[in-house]
């Protein structure tokens, strides 16, 4: 009999750590509807809150077959990774989202797709 309570009192416990943890992550997810106006001065003054841009951002600006350095003038030179084939940027998506936006160039610097990373 001793046995089976401290059994079902692990089981409780268990399960009431594995559901504060779960409402935990889940309230400090931000809301999917919130979104935020991209500009070139949010982007480079509240990274943070990048993610939230990234929707208006790929509605405003048409990035296929953009140079790559009118991406750097648009979206600064605090990028995460250059190089011939791609060039990143940081977006602190935070819990379940995308970490960085990446442009793909081709062999003439150009923006070829657009991929993100965790």
């Amino acid at each position: 009999m001793k046995n089976e309570k401290r059994t079902l009192i692990s089981i409780l416990l268990i399960v009431t750590v594995v559901l504060a943890v779960y409402t935990h992550v889940v309230n400090i997810k931000p809301k999917e509807n919130v979104k935020l106006e991209f500009s070139r001065d949010a982007w480079e003054n509240s990274p943070e809150k990048r993610f939230l841009m990234i929707d208006d951002m790929l509605v405003k600006y048409d990035f296929i077959g953009m140079d790559v350095d009118e991406i750097i003038d648009l979206l600064g030179k605090e990028y995460i990774g250059f190089d011939r084939h791609s060039i990143g940027y940081q977006t602190f998506g935070g819990i379940m989202r995308e970490d960085a936006i990446n442009f793909k160039l081709d062999e003439e610097r150009k923006v070829i797709g657009i991929f993100f990373t965790n």
